[in-house]
This record gives structure tokens, C-alpha cells and sequence, in this order.
């Protein structure tokens, strides 16, 4: 069986290795240690044999010519008080691990929780809000270096400065409505008018409005300025998106504006704090979260909102100017509501991970893996019970692997990545081109017989793009063998 052009993946459950054989033919053996899975281009495979004992892979299906590496997490430790309605990752103590901070609703509070280096966490410190918060985001805001928190409630945005060590002063609020009445729903940070500090822009729940306040330059913040929609919806927006969609290097926003107006609105930056009248785009099923990444691999960003009245993904292609094309949907199970964007699996590919509210039993799938052109494979695992508020993909245990925090009724559940790194080989005019993710503690290794106890260590230095790492044309001998190996 010949594939040409073909990807391919093999997912034993012993090891893979990719055979070099003259440097025009590959063949994938079947190996005995269980360390890495293959994801491949070959342009021959052999017959059934028997060799060592081992496997030769033969047939293959045409249904796996375009499979996509699988994804595996932990089982969810969860952290903190119950009802966590939104959730933040961030170096707060300053030792180069990745903290979390929550807000929960019912107790009122703000908690930190601090990176014990292995992805397990201790609670550093909690701090009382006096009314039910929403939304929690962290960053630099006053140019110390240490990364400071901002939590919103009814009608009050809240600054809590680090002091030192994951420790806060009290916070210093920021009312936007004076009878306390509306719902900051979303907050996110980011330099909107060029001058390297940090602002503030909130989402007030059916204002149809993005509030922006910006930073006085020491981490105060002046009078909040609106910048509309545009959008009809009597909910939006529910929650706001920061990315430059135009490749101007200004931060723009995206919205999904819920019910009554079925769009998602994508409101321009001009690079003096101020934004462009919002320019609204269809999804349909009154979208409750959008994403921005590039998931076609064209170099444009894109957008990806849940669709809980039509029970789907909408996906509108950017055309790299701050435009988008009419959405394209992707049936989904009931109700999806918070998602994120992340390569959970290492194939340079972006995901989509989701929860759907409606659906309580475990066979609440939420992972879409990515293929790179835009389309995704059918749904697969299951998360925390809902009802689910936010989904934050992160690195929260140094292996360079995303993991998932997830901020529900249950409190804020941490799931480890366990997938295993894919391996890949393709032949590019007659060199061989291996890739495989950036993932920490894995070692690519060849030996030219097998079996063999004497693997040896590659010493080139992959190049490393967009977190995977690649080797090109350094194929030595006629019969050689490439892993990954877990040290």
C-alpha cells in the first residue's frame, strides 16, 4: 500500500520507531517499551513479517490517512471554596511556576493559590468582596514586576496590588455604575494606547457596551469610557476577547453578545485607547464565548464561539485585515458555553475545549482536536460536573504541556496533561524531516539495528517553532531508527 501524500498515525500501545531505510523508504516498527506514538508521511509500508519477534505494520486504513494524535488529562484535583465563578494564572510569588487565582460567589472571596513546582497547589491567602464576583484577570499594572489582580462585582471593578510574595494590598475600587446593579461579566488586560502599561476593558452584562479604563501609568486607572457593540442581544456581552486581528500591533476585541442579537462583535483598536463602533458577525444560537486563534494555519487570526441555542461551534476565518468570513458551524452536544483554545495534543495544531452546562453525566465530551484546516474531529472526553464558568488552558506544572484549570460549581479543578508526544516523520525531495512537540523530560534518540539496548542521544539542535521542534535532512546510514524517549 503506498501513501504518497498521505498523513498517517500509528498508536500502539508499545513503542513506534521510524525506520530509515536508504533514505526512500520508511517503515514503522512495532517496538517493546511503551514510551511515544508516531504521527507520520510514509511512501512505502512492507507485508506482514515477522522480525525479532516484533510486529511489521502493514494495511491501513484510508479512514486513518488524516488521523489526529489523541489527548489524555489527569484526573481533576480540585482547589478552593465551591462556586468558583472565574479563574487566573499567573507567576504571583515570583519563583518561575504558575500560580492560580479564583473568585467564588457564596462565600464572597478572592483566593490566591501558590505553585508547590509539580502542578499541586497550596492556598496562599483569601480576600472578602463585599458583593457576589464575576470575573478575575491578572497582570502588571503598575510596573514593578509583579503581576497584580483585578476582580470585578456588581457595578465595581477591584485592584489588588502584590505587595510581595503572592501577598495583596487591600483593594482599591473602581465603580462603573453607582447603584451597584449590572454585571461586569468580563475582564481582561492589555495595552491599548501604546504606552507599555496595562488598561482595563470589562464586558457589562446587557449594556451592549465595552467599558475601557485606562492606566494611569502607577496602576490607578481614570474614568471609564464606553465604545458600543453594536450589537442588538439583551444580554451581551457575556464575555470579551483581547488579539490583534488586523496585524497592526493594536490590541483588538472580540465579544459574544448572547441572546437577542445571535453575533459575536469585533470592535478595532486605534491605538489611542479607543476603539471602532463594534462590526457585528452572525453565529447564530446566541453566543456565549468567543476564542480567538489561528485554527486553518493560514497566519490569520480566526474566531470560534459557542452556540448554545443551535447546540454548535460557530467559526468565522479571518481575512487578516480585522474582517471575518460568514461563520461555519460545527455540531457540538447540548448547550456549550465557556471554552478555550490551546494545542492540547503537541500536533502544531489549535483545539477546542468546552463544557456543556445542560448535560450533567460523565459523557459530557468537550475536546475538539484540531486539524489544522479549520475542521475538527467528533468530540471526545469529559470534565467537570457543571455548571462550568470558565476554562483557562495553561503550563501549570513546568513540562511545557497545556493543562486545563477549570472554575465551577465544584471549586477550580487542575487536569494535567498526560497525552503522549507524537513523533513526526515526512520525506521533503528526498530529506527527512522529523517533528515532535517541545514537551519537557522527552529525548529523541536513533540506533541502526534493532533490538538494540545502545540507543544514542541526537545532539543536533532542532529548530523550534511554534513549540515543535524540528530536525531536517541528518539521516546518517542506510538503516536507521529515530524515538522519543521519556528521561
Amino acid at each position: 500500500m503506498v501513501f504518497s501524500t498521505q498523513n498517517l498515525l500509528v498508536t500502539p500501545r508499545s513503542e513506534v520507531i521510524l525506520r530509515s531505510i536508504g533514505k526512500q523508504q520508511a517503515r514503522n516498527i512495532l517496538g517493546e517499551k511503551s514510551i511515544s506514538i508516531l504521527y507520520m508521511k510514509v511512501l512505502q509500508l512492507s507485508a506482514i513479517s515477522a522480525w525479532y519477534g516484533m510486529a511489521m505494520l502493514a494495511s491501513l486504513s484510508p479512514t486513518m490517512a488524516h488521523a489526529v494524535p489523541p489527548v489524555k488529562f489527569a484526573s481533576p484535583v480540585p482547589y478552593g471554596a465551591l462556586n468558583a465563578s472565574d479563574v487566573a494564572v499567573n507567576d504571583f510569588d515570583g519563583d518561575g511556576k504558575m500560580d492560580f487565582a479564583s473568585v467564588t460567589r457564596l462565600p464572597n472571596l478572592m483566593s490566591v493559590f501558590t505553585n508547590s513546582g509539580n502542578g499541586s497547589f497550596g492556598i496562599s491567602s483569601n480576600y472578602a468582596l463585599p458583593n457576589q464576583p464575576f470575573s478575575i484577570a491578572a497582570g502588571d499594572l503598575n510596573g514593578d514586576g509583579k503581576p497584580d489582580i483585578v476582580a470585578t462585582w456588581r457595578g465595581v471593578i477591584s485592584v489588588f496590588t502584590n505587595v510581595n510574595n503572592a501577598t495583596f494590598a487591600p483593594a482599591i475600587d473602581y465603580g462603573i455604575f453607582t447603584n451597584n446593579a449590572l454585571i461586569l461579566s468580563s475582564v481582561s488586560l492589555g495595552d491599548f494606547n501604546g504606552d507599555h502599561k496595562l488598561d482595563i476593558a470589562v464586558g457589562i452584562l446587557g449594556s451592549n457596551v465595552v467599558t475601557v479604563l485606562l492606566n494611569n501609568g502607577n496602576g490607578t486607572f481614570g474614568s471609564p469610557t464606553n465604545f458600543p457593540t453594536h450589537s442588538t442581544a439583551n444580554m451581551g456581552p457575556i464575555t470579551i476577547t483581547l488579539a490583534d486581528l488586523n496585524n497592526d500591533g493594536i490590541l483588538d476585541i472580540v465579544t459574544a453578545n448572547g441572546s437577542g442579537g445571535d453575533s459575536i462583535s469585533v470592535l478595532l483598536g486605534n491605538g489611542d485607547g479607543s476603539f471602532s463602533f463594534g462590526t457585528n458577525y452572525s453565529t447564530k444560537g446566541y453566543p456565549i464565548c468567543a476564542v480567538v486563534g489561528d485554527f486553518n494555519n493560514d497566519g490569520k487570526p480566526d474566531i470560534a464561539a459557542t452556540n448554545p441555542g443551535e447546540n454548535s461551534i460557530g467559526l468565522l476565518f479571518g481575512n487578516g485585515d480585522g474582517t471575518f468570513g460568514t461563520a461555519i458551524t460545527t455540531q457540538v452536544l447540548a448547550d456549550p458555553r465557556p471554552m478555550a483554545a490551546g494545542d492540547l495534543n503537541g500536533d502544531g495544531n489549535l483545539d477546542l475545549v468546552m463544557v456543556h452546562n445542560s448535560i450533567t453525566s460523565t459523557s459530557a465530551r468537550g475536546i475538539l482536536l484540531g486539524k489544522g484546516d479549520g475542521s475538527f474531529l467528533a468530540e471526545t472526553n469529559a470534565f467537570a460536573p457543571p455548571p462550568v464558568n470558565r476554562i483557562i488552558v495553561a503550563d501549570v506544572n513546568g513540562d511545557n504541556q497545556p493543562d486545563l484549570l477549570i472554575a465551577a460549581s465544584s471549586g477550580v479543578s487542575i487536569y494535567l496533561n498526560q497525552s503522549v508526544p507524537t513523533l513526526k516523520g515526512d520525506y521533503q525531495t528526498g530529506r527527512l524531516v522529523l517533528q515532535w512537540p517541545n514537551w519537557a523530560g522527552y529525548i529523541l534518540e536513533t540506533a541502526t539495528m534493532l533490538p538494540t539496548d545502545t540507543w544514542i542521544a541526537v545532539t543536533d539542535t532542532p529548530a523550534l517553532v511554534n513549540n515543535q521542534n524540528s530536525l531536517t535532512n541528518f539521516v546518517t546510514g542506510s538503516n536507521q531508527f529515530f524515538r522519543l524517549n521519556h528521561h
